[in-house]
């Protein structure tokens, strides 16, 4: 009987190779809830890099983006509302981004994808209709979030800048350069500024 069971078990892994099992299933999502909860707040653009290849569309650019659970919101931007799939458990670790309305649901709209050429013709922007969806790869970190999004539905196989990509790197909002945030910065300099002052207190209370 055993021997029965256990041939039914490796049938079924044969047949189904990509089932995943309830424990590798919550590793995944654990693994992407981590994440995501460290994208949390308000970003900044630190730098953007467009496709080489690519025509600019003079469009606005992302400056700062604010995730809240799997929302990322933009302002001054064409797209101002994405809904948030992560796959953590990836090497590297992958993002999918959908255009959604205010109550979270795919949005059908109008977007543009850029088609490549091919046989020495160059590529050029194809308009399209439905629901916009961004493929990519993404690293975050807690003062520092990069994404980098395919322009052809493709997604990237590496997280840099180059030909059929767009990469955006954003700073935790209130962040300098070094990392160290302007707020901490502004407090080391008040302490600094106070120290004379003590020290002149402390020595008067010595002499009285």
């Amino acid at each position: 009987m055993r021997c029965f069971l256990s041939l039914i078990a490796l049938a079924a892994l044969i047949a189904f190779p990509g089932c995943k099992s309830a424990e590798e299933i919550a590793k995944e999502k654990a693994a992407s809830d981590a994440d995501l909860n460290l994208m949390a707040g308000t970003w900044t653009l630190a730098k953007f890099t467009k496709d080489p290849d690519q025509e600019d569309d003079g469009g606005a650019k992302p400056g700062e983006v604010t995730i809240k659970g799997d929302i990322l919101e933009r302002t001054g931007d064409w797209l101002p509302r994405q809904k948030i799939t992560l796959y953590a458990v990836k090497e590297p670790k992958q993002i999918d981004l959908v255009a959604v309305k205010q109550d979270g649901t795919p949005e059908q709209r109008k977007y543009t994808v850029w088609v490549k050429g091919s046989k020495g013709k160059p590529g050029k922007s194809v308009e399209r209709t439905g629901t916009y969806k961004q493929v990519g790869l993404y690293k975050v970190t807690a003062d520092s979030l990069t994404i980098c999004v395919s322009n052809d539905e493709t997604r990237p196989t590496e997280l840099s800048q180059g030909p059929g990509r767009q990469l955006f790197e954003y700073k935790r909002a209130g962040k300098g350069a070094d990392g160290e945030r302007k707020d901490d910065g502004e407090k080391k300099d008040a302490g600094k500024l106070k120290e004379p002052k003590e020290e002149k207190k402390e020595k008067k209370d010595k002499i009285d």
